[in-house]
């Protein structure tokens, strides 16, 4: 009994660290990008990478899916504002050209011309000031953008660390939340995910990488990194289901391939290369790397 009260006493400390982590973390997520919210968030993400466990990873997770989306609601404000801008712009042009009529008129003694030169004036006046609060705007869309950019990083890093760290049982919960974060059928998402599951260097990913190369959505370029990475990993299993599927694909002309741009050929070679360095050896086909793989243990 005692011995249990005891355990309990040593995991109370741990449960309430990740509790703080969560709750800081919720907090910081309410304003992430701003300039009075981005250093906080800054720390959040950070403390959750040096000290996060199973449940720090699957916020973290849900966060990066965040920052696509605002990543995306961002741009489309920032070409709506340059818009504007554009179309102030434009219309000075035309105002200064009717301006400088009207006031030719005035000039030449017409005497019915001043209400519409003070009308274009002020509409001149609104239009350089358009001008001005979308330059201003897009100026801050930029920075928040830039933000965005600076917290995804982060924020892979930190699911990287944590990954690295969590117990066996622990790492497919964490996986499986950034699966479900991050789309393979996104290049940028795919090369984000793929490049965490390596970075933790944990073989319990390798199950994932396959699935992602192995996935009708995930372009050429997640392939090869996921291949690439399952390589580097040389879990068992994973990197024989791996060499199975490449030797299930059909050979293709290498010189056609490079006069024509064809990314098979190109992706092959690099995933062989791959193999070869995790090998430590040089593979003249996916034969050799074959025999290799079934070394390992």
């Amino acid at each position: 009994m005692r011995r249990a009260a005891l355990l309990l006493f040593c995991c109370v400390p741990l449960l309430a660290s990740e509790e703080v982590l969560l709750h800081s973390f919720k907090v910081a997520r309410e304003d992430p990008f701003s300039p009075q919210g981005r250093a906080r968030m800054d720390r959040a993400i950070a403390s959750m990478g040096e000290e996060g466990g199973v449940q720090s990873a699957v916020a973290i997770a849900d966060f990066l899916r965040t920052t696509y989306v605002e990543e995306t609601d961002v741009r489309a404000e920032r070409i709506e504002t340059e818009r504007r801008g554009r179309t102030a712009h434009n219309g000075i042009e035309q105002v200064e050209r009717e301006l400088k009529h009207l006031r030719a008129r005035e000039n030449a003694g017409a005497t019915d011309v001043g209400p519409k030169i003070t009308a274009r004036q002020d509409k001149l006046v609104s239009m350089q000031e358009a001008i001005k609060l979308a330059k201003i705007e897009t100026y801050r869309l930029l920075r928040i953008h830039e933000e965005i950019f600076r917290k995804r990083d982060a924020s892979a890093l930190a699911s990287t660390r944590i990954l690295s760290r969590l117990k066996p049982a622990e790492v497919a919960t964490a996986v499986g939340a950034l699966r479900k974060s991050l789309e393979v059928d996104q290049p940028d998402q795919v090369l984000a995910l793929v490049r965490i599951l390596r970075g933790s260097k944990r073989k319990e990913t390798a199950g994932a990488l396959v699935e992602i190369f192995s996935h009708p959505k995930t372009g050429p370029s997640g392939r090869t990194v996921a291949a690439c990475a399952i390589a580097f990993l040389k879990d068992p299993e994973s990197t024989r289901a791996l060499i199975r599927r490449l030797n299930q694909k059909p050979a293709t002309n290498a010189a056609t391939d490079a006069q024509t741009g064809s990314g098979d050929s190109v992706d092959r070679a690099r995933i062989l290369h791959a193999l070869g360095l995790a090998a430590q050896q040089r593979f003249k086909d996916f034969a050799a790397a074959a025999k290799w793989a079934e070394t390992l243990k």
